[in-house]
């Protein structure tokens, strides 16, 4: 219900004269089907949203558990690379002993130097990638890029895969991408339905009290109001075909006696009429005005001119 309420200014302070007012009470009643239709179509709306809420969720949710799978990566592949560099440390010291004493040669005393070397390079480089990795952990967990991150535990056994009938009907029912669409769907029919309800009259009951009649003649008003929703026909928003000769598949016939007389005394030639549909009475009078006045001079035709 909507309450209304209305004083008239000059007549509060009016000598001899009672304050007016109005007071109203007005009960909106609209076409049947029309609420429902918009309480399903914000219901579907609602399911939208929380498909993409949903969606993000696993969005993130995978995210990290990338992030922690190639964490857990580089620190074995460090662990790794130190033992490796531990192992490439002693071989280089034993060529190098042997070298010294005359027993081995200058080739693998390069090789195991060249080896280790590129172990610290690799290093290097799975240390960069560590720290890139943490900082965007850190990022997804609103935390400073240089803070701490604990080590990944160990992986946990992975439980076997169901057969491929149930892991098709769970997507089918849990895949937000395939809800989303499926509510997009429904809000556009609702939508639809709730657009061809608009050309539905609602009504609307008003009770008022007039107070702004002398005492006497106070009373009370009871009335109904409808809407009606006149030119607002679908037929006139539909878009108009475009003429002729602005279409684009329209081309001149350039072999006619037309097309050559109007590229050749272009002057001579009618105005223009766009060959479409008048859209009034007046328009088609204007146009029949237009070609009855124009009176063609036809012009001679030169020598070697077929018609």
């Amino acid at each position: 219900p909507q309450l209304t309420y209305a004083i008239a200014p000059r007549s509060v302070d009016a000598a001899g004269i009672d304050p007016g007012h109005i007071v109203g009470v007005a009960q909106p009643l609209p076409w049947p089907g029309k609420r429902a239709v918009q309480r399903k179509a914000a219901e579907s709306n609602v399911r939208v949203a929380e498909s993409d809420l949903r969606a993000l969720r696993l969005a993130l949710s995978a995210t990290a558990r990338q992030a922690y799978a190639e964490l857990h990566y580089l620190h074995g592949a460090l662990r790794i690379n130190a033992e490796q560099q531990q192992r490439l440390t002693e071989l280089q010291q034993a060529t190098s002993g042997r070298y010294r004493a005359g027993a081995g040669s200058q080739h693998a005393l390069l090789r195991a130097s060249t080896r280790l070397a590129e172990r610290r390079r690799q290093a290097l480089e799975f240390t960069a990638r560590r720290r890139m990795v943490e900082a965007r952990v850190n990022a997804m967990r609103n935390r400073p890029i240089h803070s701490s991150v604990p080590r990944p535990s160990g992986w946990s056994t992975l439980p076997a895969l169901p057969p491929i009938a149930a892991l098709e009907g769970a997507l089918r029912q849990s895949n937000p991408r395939l809800l989303k669409l499926q509510a997009q769907g429904r809000t556009a029919q609702l939508n639809r339905e709730l657009a061809a309800l608009a050309y539905k009259p609602d009504l609307r009951l008003t009770a008022n009290y007039l107070g702004t009649l002398p005492r006497s003649e106070y009373r009370t008003q009871v009335g109904v109001m409808l809407n009606l929703p006149l030119g607002q026909s679908k037929r006139r928003a539909r878009p108009r075909p475009p003429p002729m000769h602005e279409s684009p598949g329209w081309r001149p016939n350039s072999g006619s006696r037309f097309s050559t007389w109007s590229r050749r005394w272009p002057s001579r030639w009618p105005p223009t009429v766009p060959p479409r549909r008048c859209c009034s009475f007046i328009e088609a009078i204007w146009c029949l005005w237009r070609v009855r006045r124009w009176r063609p001079r036809w012009p001679t035709m030169p020598a070697g001119v077929a018609m």
